[in-house]
């Protein structure tokens, strides 16, 4: 039995494309204009006046397809939609029946999904904080970069009145390399 359901599965008629129901809904006013104007010859009309007289008891045609594609397309989305559900169904039993076989692998499949939906959602956290959530500041859109003020102090360790000397130093030492610069030139 299961071996007939999975090839009725595979041969079953594809969806209906909404170029398939135009052509569907022409055919069948088609066939109902031939019905009555064949109804009508028999009656004793001609079959040119049975055509027009079809036609027009018929009523709007334009209306009458547009009505008949709208009601088969929905017909064809309700279709759609139940064979895909009715399908979720069976792979969700198929899984479950699957997995209760086998208790070890099921608790393995578990423990990865949990691992990995957790690592997901830290990364996202993570991301959101500092790159997707805007800053705490007026006009963040506007801040192009934040950044430490540089120090300037080259002798962190010195006692102040030792600074002023060491960085005099520095200066006449700088005065004389480019004094000799301009005499290597």
């Amino acid at each position: 039995m299961a071996g007939f359901d999975k090839l009725r599965r595979y041969l079953r008629m594809p969806s209906r494309s909404a170029r398939r129901i135009t052509r569907d809904v022409e055919e069948e006013l088609q066939l109902q204009i031939d019905l009555r104007a064949e109804s009508l010859e028999r009656e004793g009309l001609w079959p040119s006046e049975a055509r027009a007289e079809a036609r027009r008891r018929f009523g709007d045609l334009d209306d009458a397809r547009r009505y008949c594609a709208a009601v088969d397309r929905d017909a064809e989305r309700s279709r759609r939609a139940s064979d895909w559900l009715g399908e979720l169904r069976q792979d969700a039993s198929h899984t479950l029946r699957m997995l209760r076989r086998t208790p070890a692998f099921a608790a393995a499949t578990v423990l990865t999904l949990a691992l990995g939906t957790g690592a997901s959602t830290a990364v996202y956290g993570v991301l959101h904080a500092y790159l997707i959530r805007p800053m705490p500041y007026p006009n963040a859109e506007r801040l192009v970069s934040v950044l430490d003020a540089p120090t300037f102090d080259r002798f962190p360790g010195a006692p102040l009145r030792e600074r002023g000397r060491l960085g005099a130093d520095r200066g006449r030492r700088r005065r004389a390399e480019a004094a000799v610069d301009d005499r290597v030139v």
